[in-house]
Formats: structure tokens, C-alpha cells, sequence
């Protein structure tokens, strides 16, 4: 197990009891409520590697890029001969779930440690502005598949991993009333979210951190 992976399972080890609802991007319905949608637009800025939206769908990806990712990958072992895929990967999910029910409770402190100062303030803003309307979410996973790397980058002392993730979610929200204005507490809807994660790889921190988020609909 690598110290990237340690302290994700740290993290995850004081939160556990609390992961079992996660964050993401509904299909098959649209919003009546915007401010989901509007997160969604503010978290997402254009990639910070390569200056271009990340909408990648698994199975569509040329064999060049699939070659670019290996490729990359590799420059990323040689760059720290700790890394290793599938620890990162276990890793992310546990982010992933945290990050979730973080933003879904309006746990601020949580998504301060593991996001970037840009995009912590996004979901920040989202949150006090949820809270003003008196509303709240309500986020069940249902499954969460196992996550895939579709991007790799180095740029200068940076290294950026961008990864899907596909889950199956029951998500809803309430007024302050209490009544559903949004969403069906008994519909389970499919989302998928691409996340971007960094880490200075020329510091001693190891730490990752989520650094853009984005979404596509599975239609």
C-alpha cells in the first residue's frame, strides 16, 4: 500500500460510518431546481492540463489516446516509483464517496481537506446557497462500479489523473417544508462524474487533492 493510498484510508477510516450516499450527475431527468446544474458548470472548468473539456466515454477512446494514457502512465511511475494504479484507483473511490456525502450535507471542513482552494469555493458557495433557501439534499448509492484513469498528465511539477466514475443513485431534494421539488426518492438514476485529482509531485506532501469535476449523460 502506498502513503498516497494511507492517506486516503485515514481520511476515510474517521468518516466510514457516514459513506453511504454519493454525488453526482442524474440522466434521464432534468432539474427543476438549478442549482445542482449550476455547481455542476461553476466545478467544472476547462481542463487544467490540456485547456479543453474532458468528455470521455469508455469504448470511444482512439487506440493514439489509449497509447497517450499508457504512455503517460509510465512517465508518472518513473516520476515516483510509489505509484502504482490500482492503489490510486481504491483511493479515489474512497475520495469519491467522501466528497459526495461531504457536499451533500453541507460538510464544509471535509471538502476543504480534499479539494483545491478554486474549486472548494464552488462547492462552498453551493452549499450556503442551499442552505440560505432552506433546502437539502438527499443522496443514496446504490452501486458504485469500479473506477477507471481516462487521463494522465505531467505538467511541470504537477501531475493530474482524471478519473470516470459510474454509479447507479437515488437523489432527491426538499424545500424547507420538507416536500420534493426535485428528483424521486424511488427512481434510481445513472451517473456518471469525471473527476481530475492533483498532486505536486515535487513536494514532500503527498496528498491529492480534486481539482475539477465534470459530467456527461449516459443515454
Amino acid at each position: 500500500m502506498t502513503i498516497d493510498i494511507i492517506i486516503f484510508a485515514i481520511i476515510a477510516f474517521v468518516l466510514a460510518f457516514r459513506l453511504w450516499q454519493v454525488l453526482g450527475t442524474r440522466t434521464g431527468l432534468e432539474r427543476k431546481d438549478q442549482d445542482y446544474a449550476n455547481l455542476r458548470r461553476a466545478a467544472a472548468p476547462a481542463s487544467p492540463t490540456t485547456g479543453k473539456n474532458i468528455d470521455i466515454t469508455v469504448g470511444e477512446e482512439s487506440q493514439h489516446a489509449l497509447n497517450a494514457l499508457s504512455a503517460n502512465l509510465a512517465q508518472i511511475k518513473n516520476l515516483d516509483h510509489n505509484f502504482a494504479e490500482g492503489h490510486f484507483l481504491r483511493g479515489a473511490r474512497v475520495a469519491f464517496e467522501m466528497i459526495a456525502k461531504a457536499f451533500a450535507d453541507g460538510d464544509k471542513g471535509t471538502l476543504k481537506q480534499l479539494l483545491d482552494a478554486a474549486l472548494y469555493d464552488n462547492f462552498a458557495k453551493a452549499i450556503d446557497e442551499r442552505k440560505t433557501k432552506g433546502e437539502r439534499m438527499e443522496l443514496t448509492i446504490v452501486r458504485l462500479r469500479d473506477p477507471d484513469i481516462t487521463d494522465a498528465r505531467i505538467v511541470g511539477s504537477e501531475v493530474y489523473l482524471t478519473v470516470l466514475f459510474k454509479s447507479e443513485q437515488i437523489t432527491t431534494t426538499r424545500d424547507k417544508d420538507n416536500k420534493v421539488i426535485d428528483g424521486d426518492p424511488d427512481r434510481i438514476y445513472d451517473i456518471n462524474d469525471i473527476w481530475t485529482f492533483r498532486r505536486n509531485a515535487g513536494s514532500s506532501a503527498t496528498n491529492w487533492y480534486l481539482t475539477a469535476t465534470q459530467s456527461h449523460e449516459e443515454k
